[in-house]
This record gives C-alpha cells, structure tokens and sequence, in this order.
C-alpha cells in the first residue's frame, strides 16, 4: 500500500514504456499515476485499459450524480456515521468546549497537582462505539467488483480510512467491514476471506486518533494531558481497544479475556498497584458487563482501583435502534448526495451490527411498557424489540436481538468499584421515533432531555448505585455537554484528573 501495486498496469501497457511515477500515501487520498510514453503504437492491452478507464469515471459519476464529496465532506460524513450521534440538531445546543486544550487551563489544576503522588495510578482507557481503529487482511476474498482487491497480505486501515470512502472504493469497503450472522454459533463473522484485528493492544495508537495524520481525534486531549502530569504511553496509560461492531455474545468468547490479561499486566508493571478505568459512551455498558459476568469481587477488590465512566451509554439510546430501523436521518447533515446514494448498504451493515441491539434503550432503565417506535398500525414498547424489528424487515437483526436479550450482559447490578459518572445534561435529546409513513421512510423524532444522545436517566446510573453498594458513587453532571464531548471538555478532565490524585 506504498503505491507499488498501482504501479502494475502501467508496466503491462508495452514493453518499451518510459515511466514518470508520482506517489503520494492513501492518507493523502491520492493514487499513484503514470505519465506514459510509447514510441510506436497503442497495444490491444492499452486499450483496453483506457476502456476500463472510462467505464470508471462513467460509473463515479453516476453514483455521485456529477458530485464527488471533498475531503471535508468525507471527514464530516465520517463523523456523523456514528450510530450514537443525535439524530437532529438539537434545539438547545450543547456546549462541546472544543478550544485546545492543555493541562494549565483545567480548573482548579494547580490544588489538584499539589496533591501529586510519586506513584501515579495506572489508568486503562476503554474507547467508544467506533471509537478505535480496526484493521484488515484480504486472503482470496470474495467480491461482486472487479476493481476491488481479493488479497492482500498487508494489514491496513480497515476504521477508518477516509481514502475508503472514495467512489468505487466504498463499494469495496462494504464488502470488508460488513459482518454477517452464524445462526449455529449465534456469533457475527467477518465476511469470507476476510481476517480483522484490533491494531496495538495495550498501547495508545489506535485510540488516540481513528484517521491518519492526526485526523478524528477523540482520546488525544486525554492522553496529552495525562502526559504532562507523567504517565507513559504503554507503561502506565494504555488502552483496551475491541471490535465495537460484534454481538455481545462474543465479548466472553474474544474481548474480556484480553481486558482481564491487560488489566492484571498493568498492575503487574506499575509495582502491583490497582488500575482506573475511564471510558467513554459504549465503553461504559461494555465494562459494566465485564464486571458483573465475567471476572469476581476478590479479583475487583485486588486489580481495580475505580471508574470513571464519560458519557457512559447505560441506557443505550434510540438513536442506536433508529440506525437499524432506518438510517435516513444521519444522511441529513451532509450537504454531498454522494452518501445518500449508499443508505441501503449502511442499512444492511448497521443490522448486522450486534452492538447496536445492545445499545438499543434498556426497558430496566426507562421502563418496559416505554412507547419508543411510534407507527400507524401499532407503537411499540421497550419490551418489544424483537416484534419491531420483524415488522421493518430486519429478521437476522431480530434474532440477533433475542440472543442478547437471551444472555442477560445488560443487566444494572452495582459494579461493585469506586465508580463516577462524569456525563452533560440539559441538552434536547431524542427519545421516541414517529414512522407516519412506515419503516422506510425518516422518522420525525420526539425529544425529552440528557446529552443529546443518552436520556438522563440512562446516564446517572451512579445516583443509583450510590444506595446499592458500599464503595463510592458519584454523580458529576455538567450542563450543556454533548455526548462524546467530555474527552474534549475542560472540566470533565479536571474531575478526571482530580480522581487520579485524590
């Protein structure tokens, strides 16, 4: 993927080609190309080339309808594709506090660093819903496109590399990032001839920024930050990155083994000394249900020192059920009609997305007899997921939903650790879905209030458990902060810091 392999056809036009190579990376979103020279005659292999050629360009344009999305546009469209993102605008703004930010301008840093440690405690971070980088390999995979690559022994960027987003390519990308649904294992599998990985386990890179050169950052405030004050990457400040798009029924089978393994190391290498966890939006459900199905209390009580969960998605959110449902609505916000051409293809792989079953709105929380999807012929209740989503078609999408209901992960039990839910409040939320016209059309949405996401009641899950457990649990809400913004936001990092040296 250094540009080589575009190399190839410029070789086979003729012989006697004189070649003229500009290589720029994939990073840069460009291709290698070749100026070409021949000093006789067009050779059959030449035209055909050519042929090819103008069948692609004929063919970008027709799926972009004569638009093809900038590089901005693709990094916004890449941003909003997060299935957890409001579904509008909300009406009251949320305050994402997104100037740069250092250690010197946290609140109150000055009282807080005096009370320093020599030994600082070892942090894990546990990333988001699309929240870090995924990886893959091709070994003779299948493919409707003739332009797509079959094998290719060389990881690369699989989330998320913007380059993939291009015309022609995205429809490559489709094939490689969807997941499909054993019904003998009940597991999502990667599609055939396709292997996927979790890049730098332990280490910083692949939560820090999800795109090259630096681009969609998320936990770099964070780590720079936590820097300054000493930690070091892959010593004691690491992360436990995972495939955020799986079912939960794999989270036993792949993901929490090697949290378990990280976490015991960590406190291994830092002098056996009791590990935070922070983590952010999805994180949270996911290392709630580690700690209450997979590993005991005695373990707890000896690697764990506390939580503190950002924007933590208890809750789930009707945004996560509305991406599988219909996903119209995160088509809204990009200008390019480029995307929108493709929101059958996202319809498919959000469905096959165990994840997202798992991040529908939990009934314990808001309550089973909820009214969330509103129809003409019948509103459906948190209790009946699998009915709705029989009724919009996505069958595979139901049983999927059945398996994890089946295995209980979601549960609320106390977590049993020193726990503070850092989380914004007083932003217009979404928290019903009205399809007047049916499944597959937008629907309009209904809105109470949380962080633009989550509604408040699955955010503060900490002033319950306050009353349900012997260990710390506290609330720290902060007003008019935007779900995914508090990695970004100056006074959830000095509350985050403030719990490292208290």
């Amino acid at each position: 993927r250094d540009g080589k392999d575009y190399l190839k056809p410029c070789a086979a036009v003729h012989p006697s080609v004189e070649e003229e190579i500009v290589v720029r990376t994939r990073s840069e979103m460009t291709m290698a190309r070749c100026t070409l020279t021949t000093r006789s005659y067009l050779t059959p292999v030449a035209v055909l080339l050519c042929l090819l050629g103008v069948a692609a360009v004929a063919h970008v344009r027709d799926v972009t309808h004569g638009k093809e999305p900038s590089r901005a546009e693709m990094e916004a469209f890449v941003r909003n594709l997060n299935p957890l993102s409001p579904l509008r605008a909300s009406p009251v703004g949320g305050d994402i506090d997104a100037q740069p930010l250092s250690l010197k301008s946290l609140p109150g840093i000055d009282r807080i660093i005096k009370r320093q440690q020599i030994a600082l405690k070892p942090v894990v971070i546990v990333p988001s819903l699309i929240g870090n980088v995924l990886e893959a390999r091709l070994n003779h995979a299948s493919s409707k496109h003739w332009y797509c690559e079959r094998t290719d022994k060389e990881w690369f960027t699989l989330w998320v590399d913007t380059y993939e987003m291009l015309p022609l390519l995205i429809d490559c990308w489709f094939e490689r990032f969807s997941l499909s649904y054993n019904a003998t294992s009940h597991l999502n599998v990667n599609a055939t001839g396709v292997e996927v990985r979790v890049p730098s386990y332990g280490d910083l890179d692949a939560v820090t920024y999800l795109g090259a050169d630096n681009t969609s950052p998320i936990w770099n405030t964070t780590v720079e930050i936590l820097t300054e004050l000493g930690y070091q990457p892959g010593v004691n400040l690491r992360g436990a990155p995972y495939d955020w798009r799986t079912s939960t029924l794999s989270y036993p089978l792949d993901h929490y083994p090697r949290l378990k393994g990280l976490i015991e190391d960590t406190y291994r290498i830092n002098g056996n000394r009791s590990v935070v966890i922070t983590s952010l939006s999805m994180g949270a459900p996911y290392f709630l249900g580690f700690l209450n199905t997979y590993v005991t209390q005695e373990w707890k009580d000896t690697y764990l020192d506390s939580w503190v969960s950002m924007d933590g998605a208890f809750g789930g959110s009707i945004s996560a059920l509305s991406s599988v449902l219909n996903p119209g609505s995160i088509f809204q916000n990009i200008d390019n009609s480029f995307f929108s051409t493709y929101a059958q293809q996202f319809l498919q792989v959000f469905r096959m997305m165990g994840s997202l079953t798992f991040m529908a709105p939990l009934g314990e929380i808001y309550g089973q007899d909820s009214e969330l999807v509103l129809t003409p012929k019948k509103n459906y209740t948190a209790a009946e997921y699998v009915e709705v989503l029989l009724a919009a078609g996505a069958n595979t999408t139901a049983q999927i939903m059945r398996d994890v209901l089946k295995q209980g992960i979601r549960n609320q039990k106390p977590p049993g650790i020193a726990v503070h839910c850092v989380y914004g409040y007083n932003v217009t939320t979404p928290y019903q879905l009205n399809y007047t016209k049916g499944f597959d059309s937008v629907p309009s949405v209904i809105f109470s209030t949380g962080d633009g996401t989550v509604l408040h009641e699955g955010l503060d899950r900490c002033a319950v458990w306050s009353k349900q457990q012997r260990q710390r649990s506290v609330s720290y809400p902060i007003q008019h902060m935007m779900h995914g913004s508090s990695v970004q936001n100056k006074q959830a990092l000095a509350y985050f810091v403030s719990v490292l040296f208290n």
